[in-house]
């Protein structure tokens, strides 16, 4: 256990611009533009050039929309980290082939499968974690800044159940990204693969098939969504259940007693990808994928 962990912390060390200050760096420039946006908004409304509408009572519906609005906008650097991943996982195990860096760790008494796994686990879990506890920290800065200037101007805003709301969202956040990676972990793995195995340009050599092959399904009138599966799960499509089955899956009137109706669809999305026998062969495909890479750069020489 202890290389394992040993392999990690290299690799978080080797890539830690982008998988520490990316989503740093991101949430900075988020939290100073979401700050002038706010600044100037709050100095027109007070000059009288502004206004603001509202359509209905600014209690529940404003409060729920303060916690939503600023969550979103929180939600950047975990966006941006999905791209960092992608771009990472492709030269995972190319980088130490072209910078022959390869040749010291292979005198390391440390497998060629638990460097894969090492790979893919760090860049993803870690990368994600990150971003996530960027998010957070940005959320709480933003919903405090849009909080004071919206509370000047609506004081019927109940201020103190939009941060009860807005704890409450992260919850649903974490789940909704964690299933997002069990669905993308095959695409993760391919990438891994590829990047083990190709010579040169390791990221169109994994990405561009994904995209070609669904446009000669099309063009051939051949059936296209079998191609479109790797795009559909990193784009996180697939994660979402069929519009109407997100009733059939959750008690609608428990969710309803929140007032919340991210709580039910958040249920959905682990309900959706739990019985789907799609996703219990995409992890089993990750971990053959994964394995396959691996097993390549054991067998292929430095």
């Amino acid at each position: 256990m202890k290389p394992f962990l040993t392999l990690v912390r290299r690799d978080f060390a080797d890539h830690r611009g982008a998988l520490l200050w990316t989503p740093l760096v991101t949430a900075g420039v988020v939290a100073v533009l979401a700050l002038l946006g706010l600044g100037s908004s709050a100095s027109a409304i007070a000059n009288g050039n502004g206004t603001i509408s509202v359509e209905r009572s600014p209690g529940d519906d404003a409060a729920l929309a303060l916690a939503l609005s600023t969550q979103f906008t929180a939600l950047v650097p975990v966006m941006v980290a999905g791209l960092v991943v992608i771009f990472l996982l492709a030269g995972a195990l190319y980088e130490e082939r072209k910078d022959r860096s390869i040749l010291f760790w292979k005198s390391l008494p440390v497998g060629d499968h638990a460097t894969a796994a090492a790979r893919i686990l760090t860049i993803v879990a870690l990368g994600f974690a990150v971003a996530l506890a960027s998010a957070l920290v940005l959320h709480a800065v933003v919903f405090i800044a849009t909080a004071a200037v919206l509370n000047s101007i609506m004081p019927m805003l109940d201020v103190g159940k939009a941060a009860l709301l807005a704890v409450s969202l992260w919850p649903a956040a974490l789940v909704v990204v964690l299933v997002y990676v069990s669905w993308a972990l095959p695409v993760y793995g391919w990438l891994l693969l590829v990047g083990a195995s190709v010579l040169k340009a390791p990221l169109a050599a994994g990405l561009v098939p994904l995209i070609v092959l669904p446009l000669a399904a099309a063009l051939s009138r051949l059936p296209a969504e079998p191609f479109l599966a790797p795009l559909s799960r990193l784009g996180g499509v697939a994660m979402f259940p069929e519009e109407g089955s997100v009733d059939q899956l959750v008690n609608m009137e428990r969710a309803q007693m929140f007032g919340l109706d991210f709580v039910r669809e958040t249920m959905a999305l682990v309900v959706h990808a739990v019985t789907q026998p799609t996703w219990w062969i995409g992890l089993v495909v990750a971990g053959a994928l994964v394995w396959g890479a691996g097993e390549v750069r054991r067998r292929r020489a430095p």
